[in-house]
């Protein structure tokens, strides 16, 4: 029960949220006085995502729950969001560590050394996580690094070179 309550409000409020992303994207320049294209337009890309976005928070608002689901048995708020205590620690690790890079490390150390560290860290992490006890092999070092190096190089490939961004 609590469940359908709850995706119908973040459903709402994800629809809202991308219907507000693609209002300010369609706001943005498109810069067509200057003879670029409507593929050019700097609003083109968080304007299509804030087309998915809405869709998606349209979608998790409007489906329905079969009503014998395990999801209706939980016994608490904490439950329904996080799943137990440790997904609440998990969340909170989580964002500790988008945090650091986007408060500390981004802007101030090069785009590609402060990615690359995040998703090494974030992978690593969350990786000893799922382990009981918590725990790194070597293999799982040396996967992190690979998964680090092609998301950071890849990353700033796409931006600096096909979207054309400047990056820190």
């Amino acid at each position: 029960m609590i469940d359908g309550i709850l995706d119908r409000i973040m459903g709402t409020a994800f629809c809202v949220a991308g219907l507000a992303v693609l209002f300010e994207a369609w706001r943005m320049p498109r810069f067509l006085e200057q003879g670029a294209s409507l593929y050019e337009a700097p609003g083109l890309t968080p304007g299509l995502l804030g087309i998915a976005l809405a869709i998606s928070g349209l979608a998790l608002a409007l489906r329905r729950r079969s009503t014998g689901s395990q999801a209706s048995e939980h016994s608490s708020l904490n439950e329904v969001f996080f799943g137990s205590a440790s997904g609440a620690r998990r969340l909170l690790i989580a964002l500790a560590i988008t945090g650091i890079y986007a408060l500390v490390l981004f802007g101030r150390a090069p785009f590609l050394l402060s990615t690359i560290l995040f998703v090494f860290i974030f992978t690593i992490t969350f990786g000893a996580l799922s382990k009981d006890p918590p725990r790194v092999s070597l293999r799982a070092t040396i996967e992190a690094a690979i998964i680090a190096c092609l998301v950071g190089f890849g990353s700033r490939y796409l931006f600096r070179d096909i979207f054309l961004v400047p990056l820190p």
